[in-house]
């Protein structure tokens, strides 16, 4: 069964209603450094109209990233407003062709620029020994850099 909360009956088959183990109710949270960009002026993304998006890889995690997009990656080194280039695109997608890469694509270059370098939320590390008076509790604020996709290169 279900549980309720303030009079109202959750669906638990909805992938949208979760409890976490914090204890809070909602929605889905947001994929870890995705920011939804906005499409280029007069093109609705309903539409359909505008696909140009890479898979790249960076700090051991791969990320889905569009022209003009924020995204949070593992820390980087440069300073604020310099220009990073990832080679390590493991898949190109335009309106024209798809390109896979084995294990990266060929001469595909995604370029961003950095626009800070700053820490995560702290997150809370608990632990303890049962039936011993042995109990540790320390924090972890993770470094990230916020980059801006400027540009999306295919070969050919």
């Amino acid at each position: 069964m279900c549980p309720v909360r303030q009079q109202r009956l959750l669906t638990c088959a909805s992938r949208s209603d979760t409890i976490y183990a914090s204890g809070s109710w909602g929605p889905q949270p947001r994929v870890a450094g995705f920011e939804a960009p906005m499409p280029p002026a007069g093109v609705s993304r309903k539409q359909g109209g505008f696909t140009l998006y890479a898979i790249i890889e960076t700090g051991g995690k791969q990320y889905r990233v569009e022209e003009g997009q924020t995204i949070r990656v593992e820390l980087l080194d440069g300073q604020d407003g310099d220009t990073v280039e990832f080679d390590k695109v493991l898949l190109a997608k335009s309106d024209e062709r798809t390109l896979v890469g084995n294990p990266y694509v060929e001469g595909a270059r995604v370029s961003a620029k950095i626009l800070e370098h700053a820490k995560a939320r702290k997150i809370l590390v608990f632990r303890y020994r049962s039936k011993t008076n042995i109990r540790r509790r320390y924090g972890h604020r993770q470094p990230f850099t916020k980059l801006t996709v400027d540009s999306i290169q295919l070969p050919g």
